[in-house]
């Protein structure tokens, strides 16, 4: 017992459990030992939630959300009840899921041509923009995606050219029937251009539409026949 109680003084948990185990078998049943395993494991305890707490308050300053929630998902497992992880938890986890949307729409720019999809990145850039505090990297996040909005809503003049015989279709878009030349102007993204004409085999065409960029006309004409 006694070294076992030096080794508790020393914070050395490992060599004080093995202490207490051997004094345990020597003399089973006896309260202090069972007293002194206890206290063992809260000390141990309330170091792996002090531990984790300090990782999850510098993983927070550096904004790595995503390391914040997994070690106050730590903590949590130790203790539950503790209010500050529960908190810091749900607090991470938001920031996680705003960045990891944030940095979606910036990886796939060309989804923000429907308007669904457009309304949705609105949305978020309201949310984000309205987090305080916001560390740098937030708000270069938010900056991105303000340019990538502005960008992907300003519509970029696009020339069809046809036959007067060929029915064009542009996906998402709109029936345009036949037409010799028209003049859309559309939103930066991919676009599905079909034509049809009884009595001949379909085209299909993809209208890339880039901003800051100028598309070439685009010619759709049924004139294989089937």
């Amino acid at each position: 017992m006694s070294s076992g109680l030096e080794a508790m003084e020393r914070e050395d948990y490992a060599a004080a459990r093995e202490a207490f185990l051997r004094a345990e078998q020597m003399r089973p049943g006896r309260p202090e030992v069972a007293e002194a395993l206890l206290q063992i494991d809260q000390s141990q305890s309330l170091e792996g939630i002090a531990k984790h707490r300090d990782q999850a308050a510098a993983a927070e300053a550096r904004e790595d959300w995503h390391s914040a929630t997994a070690e106050y998902e730590a903590i949590l497992a130790l203790d539950s009840t503790i209010r500050f992880a529960q908190e810091g938890k749900r607090r991470c986890a938001a920031r996680a899921e705003i960045g990891d949307l944030i940095d979606y729409h910036l990886a796939h720019p060309v989804r923000l041509s429907t308007d669904e999809v457009f309304e949705e990145a609105l949305e978020l850039l309201v949310r984000a923009s309205e987090i305080d505090p916001a560390g740098p990297h937030h708000r270069q996040r938010v900056e991105a995606l303000e340019k990538l909005l502005d960008a992907a809503g300003a519509p970029i003049p696009v020339t069809l050219i046809s036959d007067m015989e060929t029915e064009v279709t542009v996906y998402k878009v709109g029936r345009f029937g036949t037409f010799e030349r028209r003049e859309l102007t559309l939103r930066p993204g991919d676009y599905t251009v079909v034509g049809t004409r009884s009595g001949y085999r379909d085209v299909r065409l993809t209208l890339v539409v880039r901003a800051g960029t100028q598309p070439t006309p685009v010619i759709v004409r049924c004139e294989d026949p089937i």
